[in-house]
């Protein structure tokens, strides 16, 4: 294939990538401003359909051959497992495996190039917020309370703190940004500084907490305990940073220090008590599941109850996704870390930041934090396998 053919393919792979991309994270602007609901799901037709011309002309798929399979795995299983579900909302749950073959297999620096944008963009627009006590945009959704606008009243909640959101939904999403960012580019350390910058700007205490501790590992494994006592430069830009997040911490208002401070407060009056009520009933009505949907899930049926999910990302699979989708979702962090401990890599304990943040958010929800999920495994296995001298595949469509 000549020079110029490749990089037509290349061009159009690429724009694959940029549809899905920006149908993800620009569908709730456009939403919001023109009323057309659909850019998601049309930006994701168009991006698949690019995606087929690209693979079929080129014939090559660059992807690890292994997880390949193990994505392609989930298209089974959906269609098996839906025949058990009262609801299909969740399907992104599997879905998210092929935009995963999408995204990777054409060209995974650009899709990473593309996040960059998205996460500085993310950045001007949440100081913008913060600053203002605004938001961008504001889209309407059906909830406890009925059709309500998402708003900072509503996420400021009853003691009316302000939360940014940029061009998410909800502070929440973007929190999750911050948490998918910080895990990806581990070794960026401006990447994770910012993610812990947006963190406060969602006013996210998961994600503050999660950002800092991707902080510390970086710090651990770039540097080493004994190295840092050692440099003195070191210390000295540590302790520029530990001064300018003393200074931010202490000019938090007194209800966003009161919300980061509770983080770990169960209490009943607690703002964590709505959360561990939903953890109670998911377990409950668990053990009130039959064999099929113990295995296959019954996705939609918590929701219809209780009008939210278990507020637990592994815990939503066992009720949505039976144990067939939770060990789907769990194998892959259980061999990334088996290989971890294998080569001595930090993997490891990336992949337990990744865990908590499952334990504490449905991270696998949503069509952001969901790519994210697969995305950092990737990355993860493919630099794991590079450790170990097992090079890249080229999966081979067509001879």
């Amino acid at each position: 294939m000549k020079k110029n053919e490749i990089f037509v393919l290349d061009t159009i792979g690429r724009t694959a990538i940029l549809f899905v991309i920006v149908g993800i994270y620009f569908s709730l602007l456009v939403e919001a401003y023109l009323g057309f609901t659909q850019l998601r799901n049309l930006f994701y037709v168009i991006g698949v359909a690019l995606f087929g011309v690209s693979v079929l002309l080129k014939g090559i798929i660059t992807m690890r051959n292994d997880f390949f399979q193990y994505a392609l795995l989930s298209i089974p299983i959906a269609f098996v497992s839906v025949f058990f579900w009262e609801s299909l909302k969740e399907f992104n749950v599997y879905v998210v495996l092929i935009t995963l073959i999408l995204v990777v297999g054409i060209d995974i620096s650009f899709l990473k190039k593309i996040l960059k944008y998205i996460f500085y963009l993310s950045l001007i627009l949440a100081l913008y917020e913060y600053i203002f006590k605004d938001y961008v945009f504001v889209v309407y959704r059906q909830t406890i309370w009925g059709l309500k606008a998402l708003d900072p009243h509503l996420y400021g909640g009853y003691s009316g703190l302000f939360r940014a959101k940029a061009i998410f939904e909800g502070p929440l999403a973007l929190a999750q940004l911050s948490i998918g960012m910080a895990l990806l580019f581990k070794n960026d350390i401006k990447i994770i500084i910012i993610s812990i910058l947006l963190s406060f700007l969602a006013n996210g205490r998961l994600a503050i907490l999660l950002t800092t501790m991707v902080l510390g590992l970086y710090v651990a494994e770039k540097y080493g305990l004994v190295k840092i006592i050692l440099n003195k430069k070191v210390l000295f830009s540590f302790l520029i940073l530990f001064i300018i997040g003393f200074y931010f911490i202490i000019n938090l208002d007194e209800k966003s220090m009161t919300r980061l401070l509770d983080i770990f407060n169960t209490s009943k009056n607690s703002t964590n008590s709505a959360r561990l009520d939903y953890w109670k009933k998911g377990y409950d009505l668990l053990f009130t599941y039959d064999f099929k949907h113990l295995f296959f899930g019954n996705s939609g049926y918590y929701k219809s109850l209780y009008l939210n999910n278990a507020e637990n990302g592994w815990l939503t699979l066992l009720l949505n996704n039976g144990l067939l989708g939770f060990f789907y979702y769990l194998f892959p962090l259980a061999a990334i870390s088996f290989y971890s401990a294998k080569n001595k890599t930090y993997h490891l304990a990336y992949v337990g930041v990744l865990f908590i943040a499952m334990i504490v958010q449905t991270f696998h929800l949503g069509a952001s934090a969901s790519l994210f999920y697969w995305v950092i495994l990737y990355t993860y296995y493919d630099e794991l396998k590079l450790v170990a001298n097992v090079r890249k595949d080229e999966i081979v469509i067509n001879n």
